[in-house]
């Protein structure tokens, strides 16, 4: 078992994690478009950025690669400046479910600590990793645990505070929660068969992280292939619970639900081209933001079979953050002993 310091601490970052995750899934993304969700999740590397550039200015070896998290950070912020600007200028939105969305992004990034704890001179932080890593299936459950009763609590809070009835609850439990930890289960050992045969098949080494760049940008492809395929959306206006439904007709219901969000924003209906500008370049600078805090991973010296828990920190990955999660779950660590022993 961890020790109480390392409980306690397990559970502030959890509380945090799982806060940050449930305010921006359930009760922001809801208020946004299919593609302000979809790229705002790149945005939960924002604090890895941060971490890297400390790591960068305390370590007494040259750097080489500072700049780039430099340029990640400033990216991320201003993505954030252009859909805070987007809403609240373009659209009069509530300036509250923005703040809410930001601050879950921040709140998540925090998710993927211990990835950069070992890099700071600091005997706490070391001696918490080191236990987590002695206890990892107990810290893994206490993780499970305090997520689920965090999640419960913003659902139970933001039912009251809108004041929905609960059988919509109950609707939603018996459908969508059962189908996400369904994808939960399923998304996270796939991640750890995908991360295993990476690290086992030489042909692969760092090349595998490739397509977790353009991840996100192909799932939103396929949301907005309705506008190309040009599907009836009109006649699909909300996804109908039936199980007799085919699993075809799921996906263009889905589709249309996703590209309506979309198309009827005013900025869409009017054709404003300040605020599509705006829309696209915060997709564009929060997909560049992932991308450039995960460069150092390009840097790291894979070897042709490379153990797992020497290339990811944690065992578990996110449902909602798929690709963020194998590209922010691996060690920086490895690039600085590597260096160390070369210089």
């Amino acid at each position: 078992m961890p020790a109480k310091k390392t409980v306690f601490w397990v559970l502030c970052v959890e509380i945090l994690v799982a806060l940050g995750a449930a305010v921006l899934t359930i009760v922001a993304m809801p208020h946004f478009d299919i593609v302000t969700n979809v790229m705002i999740l790149n945005s939960v590397s924002i604090l890895s950025a941060v971490f890297q550039v400390v790591a960068e200015c305390l370590a007494k070896e040259r750097k080489r690669l500072i700049m780039l998290p430099v340029l990640s950070i400033i990216f991320i912020v201003l993505g954030y400046v252009l859909f805070v600007v987007n809403y609240l200028v373009f659209e009069s939105s509530f300036c509250i479910t923005i703040g809410l969305a930001i601050f879950g992004t921040i709140c998540v990034s925090m998710n993927w600590w211990e990835n950069y704890s070992t890099l700071f001179n600091s005997l706490h932080l070391k001696g918490i990793s080191k236990d987590i890593g002695k206890s990892r299936n107990a810290v893994n459950i206490i993780s499970s645990l305090t997520r689920i009763l965090i999640t419960s609590a913003v659902i139970g809070a933001y039912v009251t505070l809108t004041g929905d009835g609960w059988n919509s609850v109950k609707l939603v439990f018996e459908t969508v929660v059962i189908a996400l930890v369904v994808i939960q289960t399923l998304s996270s050992a796939l991640c750890r068969w995908f991360v295993v045969v990476a690290c086992k098949m030489h042909a692969l080494r760092r090349s595998f992280f490739m397509p977790m760049y353009f991840a996100s940008v192909i799932v939103l492809a396929v949301f907005l292939s309705p506008l190309v395929v040009k599907f009836p959306v009109s006649n699909y206006t909300s996804i109908p619970l039936d199980k007799s439904e085919s699993s075809v007709e799921w996906v263009k219901l889905l589709l249309a639900d996703a590209i309506k969000t979309l198309l009827t924003r005013d900025i869409v209906v009017n054709m404003k081209t300040e605020g599509l500008v705006c829309l696209g370049c915060s997709a564009l600078f929060w997909w560049l933001g992932l991308v450039l805090s995960t460069v150092y991973i390009w840097f790291l010296k894979i070897h042709r079979i490379e153990r797992t828990q020497d290339l990811f920190v944690q065992r578990m990955y996110e449902g909602a953050f798929l690709e963020q999660s194998l590209l922010l779950n691996t060690r920086f660590e490895i690039r600085k002993k590597i260096k160390d022993k070369k210089w």
